[in-house]
């Protein structure tokens, strides 16, 4: 409580004062003694308050309280206001030339008060009093920056504010409190922000804050950027600039500021932190950025077929500094399908890449990264690429992707084709061929790497880079011809003069499918279907007509759609069994995406015990980069033939073999185990039935397989739960009658020990069913 009291007392009816005791307590606190039928206190107060232009102002703190009523006794012509609380008056007071006003603050005690005339008030300018709180974040590409100012007005309302920005500020937000500000600039005064205010504000108001990004600087010095409150006394204030790890300050210039602190982190930078002490004060520092050494080094494989297609993964390191963004050069003819991270690694990482042209004609793959690239954080990334033009019309030259700025770089290259390649006498030396036995560990864990080579090693050989800048050609020729040879089977030249011959077939291959994503459901029925749904994304180059296909021949008729519109058939009539027609585009529209969605389903017949069968996936005429399969299983059926590759998505679907002798004693992880006590464990273990409710609501169990391009030849075992744990009790029920035969009919003790132990031996299969479906399935 702010007030000086005085002369308090106890109001009785009479009107009389009744002196009370009070005082202060050993804590410092107001505290009185009460009295039995006293409820009313009364007693005297003043207050001095501060003279502020023609206005008398007063900061009151008083006793918390459910309902406070203030009532004032001023001369006429002074108009009362308040931070707080219902004014209701004026009122004539007994006295002449005085005026009666009462304010209603509710449950609030503390606030200010102003007294001031009323022709004073309503012609007088607001005074503004504003305290900045500045901090920047200086990094490579931009400065972002959190402007906030704490306002107090004072005289008379203000409704509207006025500040002064960089032209080259672009906000992200304004925030008024916590509430967002409506605010409106100029596009040709861009330096000038008006914010306009839910209501007019008088006396402490709430903070108002800018959020946004200022474009780097070309030099290296830095300067403070000017952010000011248009007709505001400016107040001491506070400033801080953060500078990411990759800069250190080498020069701090600060005029009308004092730097009060300095901390330097390993991971966020340097951080100067300064009380701005004038309303022109400025700042100046040198960021200079501390050399980055980066290596590369590059594991490719480059396809020459009927396309030319490059598979490669960059691993990037860093020796000293840190880096967010890498760059390699690409030949002009050359265009980027597909970057991303490898498979299994950087679920929280992220990266942006984009494509730029060089002033010499050239192209730039450059790679934004969110984390820094640092000496204890390298990085992997894994490109896909393929070429414009055909594979014999000109020599491939290495290295095909090359860091721009040059930094050292080794290559690994696996070349794949069905016809005959040659490298020129610069590759010869600068090229080391390797044996594919000789290949290194970490390039035969590469997915692409593996791929090739179980699909046809005998199209394959390897070089390796000498040292860094290593370069050379490659040149494709028919398989039994020699480069610039016209392949057999090629249309005759046409003679000069005449009209051109027909091209015998497509150049190049026009269509390519990435990201396809198969998703196939078991049935589990006697008599049912298998649902099939993929899902693709198709690149084409200008002049593509058509994307051909093959389906099972048993198969329901299918549906296809193409960006969530029905397909066109190729032939008159309306199957897709073949494949469809492709949109026609314009010119500018030279390489689309588009996205495929094919469904089709194909009959099946489940029959007693294990069943084998086949995954019919569909068959592209187009090259296919990258294929994951998501197989859904009934949660009945158990898989007991697994094809190579596929992984359970979630744990416990999956289990060993020495897990599977537990049989229907083992659990997954996090479950309790047989409990022979549980009335649902014992029926899990009769009937193979879910234990409780969590289990049976999961319908399906899920396994992947992700590969570049399409496998085929996919086969699966089959067995439902329900008949291997039938045959398991079978077993037993059959070797228990067996050991009871051979005991009741041979009355020598000695002589029922065999039956017997194959009772007991047998007696175990009751544990297997899992392994019996394992055997099954081998």
């Amino acid at each position: 409580m702010s007030l000086p009291i005085h002369d308090l007392a106890w109001d009785s009816e009479s009107g009389a004062r009744v002196p009370l005791l009070w005082g202060r307590t050993p804590q410092g606190r107001l505290g009185l003694f009460t009295q039995t039928g006293q409820t009313a206190v009364v007693g005297d107060w003043g207050l001095n308050g501060g003279q502020k232009g023609s206005s008398l102002d007063f900061q009151i703190a008083l006793v918390p309280a459910t309902l406070t009523r203030l009532r004032f006794t001023v001369p006429a012509g002074v108009r009362p206001s308040s931070s707080a609380g219902i004014w209701v008056g004026p009122r004539d007071a007994a006295t002449p030339g005085w005026s009666d006003w009462e304010l209603e603050l509710g449950h609030v005690f503390l606030f200010r008060l102003r007294f001031a005339r009323e022709n004073a008030a309503a012609t007088a300018p607001s005074l503004i009093v504003a305290r900045p709180d500045l901090n920047f974040v200086v990094r490579p590409e931009a400065t972002r920056f959190r402007a906030a100012f704490d306002i107090s007005v004072w005289e008379s309302p203000c409704s509207e504010l006025e500040f002064n920005l960089p032209a080259d500020a672009d906000l992200a937000s304004v925030m008024y409190g916590d509430v967002a500000a409506d605010w409106t600039r100029d596009d040709a005064a861009r330096e000038l922000v008006r914010v306009r205010l839910p209501a007019p504000i008088q006396g402490d108001a709430r903070r108002i804050e800018f959020q946004g990004v200022l474009q780097s600087q070309a030099s290296s010095r830095w300067e403070l950027p000017s952010f000011r409150l248009r007709q505001a006394v400016e107040v001491e204030g506070h400033i801080a600039v953060r500078l990411p790890p990759s800069f250190r300050a080498a020069a701090v210039e600060a005029t009308g500021l004092r730097q009060v602190d300095m901390t330097v982190d390993a991971t966020d930078g340097e951080k100067f932190e300064f009380r701005k002490l004038r309303p022109d004060a400025s700042l100046q520092f040198v960021a200079a950025s501390e050399p980055v050494r980066l290596a590369c080094r590059a594991i490719s494989l480059v396809s020459l077929y009927d396309d030319l297609l490059l598979q490669t993964l960059l691993e990037w390191s860093a020796s000293d500094g840190r880096t967010w963004s890498t760059a390699c050069r690409i030949p002009p003819d050359w265009e980027v399908v597909d970057v991303r991270l490898p498979i299994g690694e950087g679920a929280e990482r992220t990266i942006d890449w984009s494509v730029e042209s060089t002033a010499d004609q050239g192209r730039r793959l450059v790679f934004q990264f969110a984390e820094a690239l640092t000496p204890a954080q390298p990085l992997r990334l894994q490109a896909t690429l393929r070429s414009r033009r055909n594979t014999l019309s000109a020599p491939v030259r290495l290295p095909i992707v090359v860091p721009d700025p040059a930094v050292p770089f080794s290559e690994l290259l696996l070349v794949a084709s069905d016809r005959t390649v040659r490298s020129d006498a610069q590759a010869e030396l600068q090229f080391e061929r390797l044996n594919l036995s000789q290949l290194p560990a970490d390039a035969l864990a590469v997915d692409f790497i593996r791929s090739a080579l179980s699909r046809n090693p005998a199209e394959l050989f390897a070089l390796r880079s000498r040292q860094s800048g290593s370069s050379g050609t490659l040149d494709a020729a028919p398989a039994g011809g020699l480069p610039g040879e016209k392949p057999a089977g090629s249309a005759p030249e046409a003679p000069t003069g005449s009209a051109p011959a027909a091209p015998v077939a497509d150049a190049g291959r026009k269509v390519l499918l990435r990201n396809v994503t198969v998703a196939i459901d078991v049935s589990g029925e006697r008599e049912s279907y298998d649902s099939y749904r993929i899902e693709a994304q198709i690149v084409t180059s200008k002049g593509a007509e058509s994307l051909g296909w093959t389906l099972p021949e048993n198969c329901n008729p299918p549906l296809a759609f193409v960006d969530g519109k029905l397909a066109i058939p190729p032939g008159p009539r309306a199957d897709f069994r073949r494949g469809i027609l492709l949109p026609v585009r314009g010119e500018v529209d030279a390489q689309p995406l588009r996205t495929l969605v094919l469904q089709y389903r194909v009959p099946t017949t489940t029959s007693w015990g294990p069943v084998r069968r086949r995954l019919k996936v569909p068959v592209f005429d187009a090259p296919v980069l990258m294929s994951q399969i998501e197989l859904r299983v009934p949660a009945h059926l158990e898989l007991s033939q697994v094809p190579d590759g596929f992984r359970p998505r979630l744990e416990g679907q999956s289990r060993s073999f020495w897990r599977s002798l537990l049989g229907p004693l083992d659990r997954p992880e996090g479950e309790p185990r047989f409990n022979p006590l549980e009335r649902s464990d014992w029926r899990s273990l009769l009937t193979g039935a879910p234990r409780d409710d969590d289990q049976a609501s999961v319908q399906s169990n899920v396994w992947t397989n992700t590969s570049i391009g399409m496998p085929a030849d996919l086969e699966i075992g089959l067995w439902s739960r329900q008949e291997s744990g039938a045959v398991c009790w079978w077993c037993f029920l059959a070797a228990l009658w067996l050991g009871l035969t051979a005991r009741t009919r041979n009355g020598s003790r000695t002589a029922g020990w065999p039956a017997l132990c194959v009772a007991v031996c047998l007696t175990g299969v009751v544990f297997l069913p899992a392994a019996l479906t394992d055997v099954a399935g081998s």
